[in-house]
């Protein structure tokens, strides 16, 4: 029983690392023009809705964070994140 509990509790951190990006795409990563809209809007104050978090969500995770996975890093994995999609961000969003 123990082994079955065990199994359950590991697996999904295991398949977050599998689906967490390599450092080669994370390095070459760009913010598309819709998750720059988004973004803009989240830093402006807009109402944050479901489609402008799952943005943020997803920019961070392509950015190398995964709350499954960096919980016991947390909240230097985050901050890390952040400021690699504020250098995205400054690069790829035009002002």
């Amino acid at each position: 029983m123990k082994k079955i509990i065990l199994a359950c509790l590991t697996l999904p951190a295991l398949l977050a690392a599998c689906a967490a990006p390599s450092a080669d795409s994370v390095s070459s990563a760009h913010i598309t023009p819709r998750q720059c809209q988004d973004l803009a809007a989240l830093k402006q104050g807009a109402a944050p809705t479901h489609a402008l978090l799952t943005t943020e969500a997803d920019v961070l995770l392509t950015a190398g964070y995964n709350s499954v996975t960096d919980g016991d890093v947390y909240p230097g994995a985050l901050h890390h994140a952040q400021r690699r999609v504020a250098d995205w961000y400054r690069k790829d969003c035009p002002v």
